[in-house]
């Protein structure tokens, strides 16, 4: 099975967004695991990672058939919850 977001109105949360998530998390793990670990963990999850996170684009409801229907002809597609999910059954 293939989720996929398609409730979002926008493209992706906003940089400062995103930023704002890691330094939450930051914090976080600064009570939990101690200040080297929680430094570690938000060092690789900020800067370019970050810029790939806020630069994703997804597709819409009718793009994500599309697209996954031409590579699995015989999926069929429902929702799930908020998502979107492709359901396909390999047969061999």
């Amino acid at each position: 099975m293939i989720t996929h977001g398609a409730w979002r109105s926008r493209s992706t949360w906003p940089g400062w967004w995103l930023y704002g998530g890691q330094v939450r998390a930051l914090a976080h793990n600064f009570v939990r695991r101690g200040a080297t670990e929680a430094w570690k963990i938000f060092r690789p999850s900020t800067g370019e990672w970050l810029d790939h996170q806020a630069s994703d684009r997804y597709l819409s409801r009718d793009e994500f058939e599309r697209v996954y229907a031409s590579v699995f002809p015989t999926a069929s597609f429902t929702r799930v919850g908020r998502a979107h999910a492709m359901l396909w059954d390999h047969q061999a």
